[in-house]
C-alpha cells in the first residue's frame, strides 16, 4: 500500500508525463484530427490503479494547451 507522499508523487510525476508528451506531440494532438501519442498511457491504470488521479489530471492540464482550450469551455456554458 502506497503512503500519501508516494501517491502524490507517482501521480505528479505521471501527470508531468502526460503533459510533456502532449507538448512535444503538439503539432498532432491538436487539430481536426486529433492523434495524442500520451493516450498510450491510459493503459496505467490497468496495472497501476492508483494513476487514475495523476492521468486525469494530465489531460485536464493538457486540453489548456489548446489554442481553444479555455475559450471552448468559457463559452460553451455562456450558450446554455
Amino acid at each position: 500500500k502506497l503512503n500519501v507522499t508516494k501517491y502524490i508523487c507517482y501521480n505528479a510525476f505521471i501527470a508531468c508525463v502526460y503533459l510533456a508528451l502532449v507538448y512535444i506531440f503538439q503539432f498532432m494532438s491538436f487539430g481536426a484530427i486529433q492523434f495524442r501519442i500520451a493516450e498510450a498511457m491510459t493503459i496505467l491504470p490497468s496495472l497501476f490503479p492508483f494513476s487514475v488521479a495523476g492521468l486525469t489530471i494530465g489531460c485536464f492540464l493538457s486540453n489548456f494547451m489548446s489554442v481553444w482550450g479555455l475559450f471552448l469551455y468559457t463559452s460553451d456554458a455562456a450558450d446554455e
